[in-house]
């Protein structure tokens, strides 16, 4: 499975915020995590068994890489991709800068079943 994804990544430093005494899940991050998983939808090949991940990702210069893993995972699960996201036994983040002038970040997922 090929899918495609454009938009503001959310760092994971805006990931959680507190509240009633817990850590939630922030706005902004729900808004991330739910655009993912709109662009996953349209491709859904279900998996059942362990899977690959690769992420091919084009980020702000101040992201980190690791800060699209956590929603990638979740918005496989969300999208009906994977049962669960523990059936990921490889994940692969490929990641370039953005351009100058580049407004938006860019996320590729390639799944496939793990051998």
């Amino acid at each position: 499975m090929i899918a495609f994804w454009s938009g503001r990544a959310v760092s994971a430093n805006r990931r959680l915020q507190p509240g009633g005494g817990r850590w939630h899940a922030s706005e902004d991050y729900k808004a991330f995590r739910d655009s993912l998983t709109w662009a996953l939808k349209g491709h859904a090949e279900r998996f059942t068994g362990p899977v690959s991940v690769r992420l091919f990702a084009v980020l702000g210069a101040q992201m980190d890489s690791d800060a699209i893993i956590k929603p990638a995972l979740d918005a496989l699960e969300l999208a009906g991709v994977v049962e669960n996201d523990r059936q990921v036994r490889h994940i692969c983040v490929h990641r370039e800068d953005r351009g100058k002038g580049e407004r938006d970040d860019r996320i590729a997922f390639i799944v496939q079943a793990a051998k």
